[in-house]
């Protein structure tokens, strides 16, 4: 995995706290990136989030993330699956 960036725009209040609820039920052992945030918390990655972006910066970051949602688990099988 890695960090390309974080999304702070896209949500309702209502979906925050729903988000937030769902993943502190899932926390990692260990952080899943490398990452020195204040106040960061990580969990399992177990859901994918839509993200709409502008572009990708010179660093590899996205610039102008929103999040859009979270994916139906059904959908999350071709972000998961080994391609051979």
């Amino acid at each position: 995995m890695v960090y390309v960036g974080g999304v702070g725009t896209g949500f309702t209040d209502k979906m925050a706290r729903d988000l937030r609820k769902q993943l502190a039920a899932l926390p990692a052992k260990v952080p899943p990136v490398a990452l020195k945030r204040k106040n960061a918390v990580f969990c399992e990655p177990v859901f994918v989030a839509e993200v709409t972006y502008t572009e990708i910066t010179s660093d590899r970051k996205l610039r102008h993330p929103s999040f859009k949602g979270l994916r139906e688990l059904a959908d999350n099988v071709d972000v998961f699956e080994r391609k051979k």
